[in-house]
């Protein structure tokens, strides 16, 4: 079997998703599979050679053309959603990924995630899709010098009376307050720490992006002394090796719980101890985590730490439940190899879907749709320059919308129904023909909807009519919406409103 894992830049293979997730499967993987990552502008969704093909953070048209190509030639695809993007529904913002995942349900085989709680968030989207919860498996792991590691750690606080303390991780998110906004709202927990002779001395690793004046000043408000220095892995080593705690408070927003035990984890198998406020993210480890940093300084004032010599084999246990690499690959390709025939859709003719370009959209999707003969058409709100096969145009006079249908996709329309064709004119080099209204492009009355207050109203409706003119006139039965914007466009099927109801 080849598992062809599918990523957005070749920046991505040093990322953490990349690096924790596929970068440490290889040593579970038998003679019989071959794990290769392939940067998605490089892939040729007819050539590339791969049995099964797994979608790892490409949110845009791009990848959802690629997945139907991909059915048609009778390929298993999944898709990794380890980020809760989706569940927000109140949030606008993020229809651009909810109306991404609808797009490309229906060419999916599987869904991996990280978490029970993601594996719900699938569910509300597509009931009945295998999902599999593959655990971040750890960096190698044994008790070998373990116990030495935590002896070492306790005797230089005991010693110094200084107890060292990591924050580490991404600082920030686009979407979400998370990272730093998280350590100074739970920070004033740290306290707890000082006072009876013992001097906590806070260390923090976060990315460059996050460290702007904003998020600096928030951290002003933390009781104890901290630095703040840029990541890098060979730091966190450091910083993890030196410290006794590691600081790791999660809020309640759905985009935090459906996280993963990937940095409990990490720091445990540096011997760290783990403070954890806010929601209960780790408790499958949860004899090893202290839930207030008081609790944590009196165990060791008295002797009793939770992660000690004697707890060495509990730890290994959970180890080997939850952070893997040779468990989680393995249970892995046994998921794909008993994916059952009901779980293979029924593969789409890709003359069949069309790729509709909103806003902000992909001219590589745009390229890869034509080659295969997938049918590229722009919407109202669409300015790009493409070459597009069918055009959604409104007539600024009467405000209707009109489809202009180019002279290379008039073969694909019925005999009989291209006498409802009327010459339109050039756009762009191709010639166009107006569909059902005689006008023509000199008039000039017809031009994309720019204002964002228009393209918002315009948004309401748009869709569903589209959708019916590309059904009736070409037989399209899949419209893929290639829009990066975060202009809503339409709210996803499956998902709830505010009230529980269904949209």
């Amino acid at each position: 079997m080849i598992l062809c894992i599918i990523i957005p830049s070749e920046d991505y293979r040093n990322f953490a998703g990349s690096r924790i997730r596929y970068g440490r499967i290889g040593s579970g993987v038998s003679e019989d599979c071959d794990i290769r990552l392939l940067c998605i502008t490089d892939f040729d969704p007819e050539e590339t050679e791969g049995d099964v093909f797994l979608i790892s953070k490409c949110h845009d048209a791009l990848s959802v053309v690629c997945a139907s190509i991909l059915s048609a030639r009778g390929k298993i695809v999944g898709v990794d959603l380890f980020d809760d993007y989706f569940s927000q529904c109140e949030n606008v913002r993020l229809s651009k990924f909810r109306n991404w995942l609808t797009s490309l349900l229906p060419f999916l085989n599987f869904v991996l995630c990280s978490t029970e709680r993601m594996s719900h968030v699938v569910s509300a989207f597509s009931p009945g899709l295998p999902v599999h919860v593959m655990n971040d498996p750890a960096r190698n792991f044994n008790d070998g010098g373990m116990s030495e590691l935590l002896a070492s750690k306790i005797l230089d606080a005991t010693t110094s009376r200084t107890i060292r303390v990591a924050w580490f991780g991404v600082g920030d998110n686009p979407n979400f307050k998370v990272g730093l906004s998280d350590l100074a709202h739970f920070g004033s927990a740290l306290s707890a720490l000082a006072g009876d002779g013992w001097f906590p001395i806070l260390r923090i690793l976060t990315n460059a992006r996050a460290m702007t004046a904003d998020n600096l000043a928030k951290l002003l408000r933390l009781p104890i002394p901290y630095s703040v220095n840029e990541w890098t892995e060979e730091e966190e080593q450091s910083l993890l090796a030196e410290s006794l705690a590691a600081f790791i408070p999660v809020n309640c927003q759905n985009f935090s719980v459906a996280k993963s035990l990937n940095r409990a984890v990490t720091a445990m198998n540096a011997g760290c101890q783990i403070v954890s406020n806010g929601y209960p993210l780790y408790d499958k480890l949860a004899p090893f985590i202290y839930r207030s940093a008081a609790e944590f300084k009196s165990d060791l004032e008295a002797g009793t730490l939770r992660f000690r010599s004697d707890s060495i084999p509990r730890y290994v246990e959970l180890m080997d439940n939850y952070a893997s690499g040779v468990g989680e690959t393995q249970s892995l390709l046994r998921f794909l190899a008993n994916l059952d025939d009901g779980s293979i859709k029924e593969s789409r003719a890709l003359t069949d879907i069309a790729v509709l370009h909103g806003i902000s959209t992909s001219g590589l999707a745009h390229k890869v749709a034509k080659r295969v003969g997938v049918l590229s058409v722009a919407s109202p709100t669409c300015s790009a320059a493409l070459g597009f096969d069918v055009i959604f145009r409104r007539h600024i006079r009467t405000r209707e919308m009109v489809m202009l249908i180019s002279s290379r996709a008039i073969s694909r329309i019925d005999r009989e129904a291209r006498k409802r064709l009327f010459e339109f004119g050039k756009v762009g080099t191709q010639e166009f023909f107006s569909w059902d209204v005689p006008v023509r492009a000199e008039q000039g009355e017809f031009a994309p909807v720019t204002a964002p207050s228009e393209q918002m109203a315009f948004n309401n409706d748009w869709l569903l009519r589209i959708r019916a003119e590309l059904a009736a006139t070409f037989g399209i039965t899949h419209t893929i919406v290639s829009d990066n914007s975060n202009m809503p466009i339409e709210c996803p099927r499956g998902m709830h409103d505010r009230e529980g109801k269904f949209c």
